[in-house]
């Protein structure tokens, strides 16, 4: 019996492609250093440019970093109870 798990394929879950184009002998070196830790190199090429944006955001910042932030309201504590009050008098409306 053969069991088939949704999801197999992880590229179901990918949105978009990119292409890349290296000169052939950088390919050479990627693929034996992705062999080594053990990914093919599309995830050994995915993870290398997470980092490097994760680099250049970290040095330039993050495009998200005008739209994220902390603001001050009145009110009462976050409680438990308070929450519980809230949401019932959502559910009442």
């Amino acid at each position: 019996m053969i069991a088939i798990r949704e999801g197999l394929c992880y590229t179901q879950n990918m949105s978009d492609t990119l292409t890349v184009r290296v000169p052939g002998r950088e390919k050479e070196v990627w693929q034996k250093i992705a062999q080594r830790v053990g990914e093919d190199l599309s995830e050994f090429a995915r993870k290398a440019v997470r980092q490097r944006v994760q680099a250049v955001q970290s040095r330039n910042g993050s495009p998200w970093d005008d739209l994220l932030g902390t603001v001050s309201a009145p009110g009462p504590s976050a409680t438990n109870e308070y929450a519980r009050l809230r949401a019932t008098s959502f559910l009442l409306r």
